[in-house]
């Protein structure tokens, strides 16, 4: 697992890798302390994947890597998937959104998901954009998503014409 950092300074950090399965289930972790090196990039840690597939089909897991400062707040995730997204074995699961603020031009929408939901999409009949789209949702996690528009946003009309599709939802 790389590292890169412009940072100009070293600092510490904690490493964390967890396998987990669609459902959320966490079937291995893994945590080290590191220090980071400053304007590197550097390999922290080697991961052996035929370890983690001894007990577990390469279809149903992913590992989430996460980095977190030496105070436990996160500076940045990522997904690693064992096989190409076509033969995952996903599961048909709902997205669920809750509107947590609206203004004249912005709303902020709480995503989540029994399952993993992969390559997710978001997209409504008004003229703005989403903060972020196509992105995977973890199992039982939220996601803040904001749709920004240079217009007033009519809140029904958003709610009517708000599309969530994941990558299941293709085929």
């Amino acid at each position: 697992l790389h590292i890169v950092s412009d940072k100009l300074k070293g600092h510490k950090a904690i490493l964390k890798l967890k396998l987990i399965n669609f459902k959320g289930d966490v079937l291995k972790e893994v945590e080290k302390n590191i220090n980071i090196k400053s304007n590197t990039s550097q390999v922290y840690f080697n991961l052996n994947t035929s370890e983690f597939l001894v007990e577990n089909r390469k279809e149903n897991i992913l590992i989430v890597g996460e980095l977190l400062d030496d105070t436990g707040i996160s500076i940045d995730e990522t997904l690693f998937y064992f096989t190409k997204p076509n033969q995952l074995k996903l599961q048909k699961t709902s997205l669920n959104y809750l509107i947590i603020n609206d203004t004249k031009n912005k709303v902020e929408l709480e995503i989540s998901s029994e399952f993993l939901a992969k390559n997710c999409s978001l997209s409504t009949d008004l003229k703005g954009h989403f903060s972020n789209n196509y992105f995977d949702i973890l199992p039982n996690r939220k996601y803040k998503i904001t749709f920004n528009s240079d217009k007033e946003i009519n809140l029904d009309t958003f709610k009517k014409s708000l599309k969530l599709k994941s990558l299941i939802d293709t085929y």
